[in-house]
């Protein structure tokens, strides 16, 4: 099978941490501030090494 489409890499970095049930059971989304979640995600977005497509 033969593609004419190129790859499309993509790179995640993401701290992590575990959390024990008791605190997973007190997260209320609800009160999140998404607005500020999304403003820190644009912002991020674009802090990545760059790729060369040769």
């Amino acid at each position: 099978m033969t593609s004419d489409h190129y790859p499309i890499r993509t790179c995640l970095s993401v701290e992590h941490f575990t959390m024990d049930k008791q605190a997973q059971d007190k997260l209320d989304f609800k009160k999140a501030d998404w607005n500020s979640f999304r403003a820190i995600l644009s912002s991020n977005q674009n802090n990545h090494p760059q790729i060369s497509m040769n």
